[in-house]
């Protein structure tokens, strides 16, 4: 039986978390009309990766982008994916998703129930990350099951560690 599984190629509105989950929402709609069960975004995409660590001196405007990526991360636990949770339960289709939440670089699986299925905080923020991202704490939970089977996931460079694979 073929299983429709896609991975999402589109920016978040950036720094904007209640924004960026309604345009996940609407995502996850447009891969239920084309049959897909299984969709992944893209690292950070929950409010948006901090790219500019690496690019901008520490000053003023790189402070304020640091205190934006705060006030604007997913507290996992809250309300701040409910939209995301009730979009997969209403269409089926899960979802393994890149957010910031408490400045962990974090995935998390919403099973097609709606249920927050896995949370997997990267092990080590690579480069620039360190600066706005703590060490995870999750180990290696890093899977869950789907009707399709399992579903795993490694953040960036995770994919380059022999442990993690």
């Amino acid at each position: 039986t073929a299983v429709g599984i896609a991975a999402v190629q589109a920016a978040p509105v950036f720094l904007d978390r209640e924004a960026s989950v309604a345009k996940a929402v609407a995502l996850i709609e447009q891969a239920a009309d084309r049959d897909v069960r299984l969709l992944g975004f893209p690292e950070g995409f929950v409010p948006g990766h901090p790219g500019w660590v690496e690019l901008l001196p520490f000053d003023a405007p790189r402070q304020e982008l640091g205190r934006q990526l705060f006030e604007q991360s997913v507290e996992v636990e809250g309300d701040h994916l409910r939209p995301v949770r009730e979009a997969c339960r209403d269409t089926g289709v899960a979802v393994v998703s890149g957010t910031t939440g408490t400045l962990f670089n974090t995935q998390v699986h919403v099973g097609a129930g709606g249920d927050v299925a896995c949370v997997h905080q990267k092990l080590v923020p690579t480069v620039g990350e360190r600066l706005v991202h703590a060490p995870g704490t999750t180990g290696v939970v890093n899977s869950s099951a789907w009707a399709g089977g399992t579903v795993t996931s490694l953040i960036c460079g995770e994919n380059s560690h022999p442990l993690a694979q």
